[in-house]
């Protein structure tokens, strides 16, 4: 009887468990649509960027070297912003000292 009892048991384990990975699947399978459909949202994306890669004429081999060259100039842009900031502030305060020179000369 006890046997009986255990394999029962088991049967029962094998059962919750064959429940719970029908279930992880239904989830992935959700998961897994619902992905794609994302991408395909991206697709016209792609497709801009797989021509500009295209008209590159082989200076880019890959949409990622694209996003790599974007990232690069932005960063510079940036750097080139701040000098640049720096330099007005800079040239600002020159203006205001011959201002200042000049009215007391003056």
């Amino acid at each position: 009887m006890v046997i009986v009892k255990r394999q029962h048991e088991l049967k029962l384990l094998k059962l919750r468990d064959v429940q719970k990975l029908e279930d992880e699947m239904e989830f992935l399978k959700v998961v897994k649509k619902e992905t794609m459909e994302r991408l395909e949202c991206f697709k016209p994306v792609k497709t801009y960027l797989e021509k500009v890669r295209e008209a590159s004429h082989g200076k880019f081999k890959s949409i990622r070297e694209l996003f790599d060259a974007y990232d690069e100039l932005s960063v510079e842009r940036a750097e080139m912003t701040k000098r640049d900031q720096a330099s007005s502030a800079l040239v600002a305060g020159r203006q205001r000292q011959l201002e200042l020179l000049s009215a007391v000369s003056g």
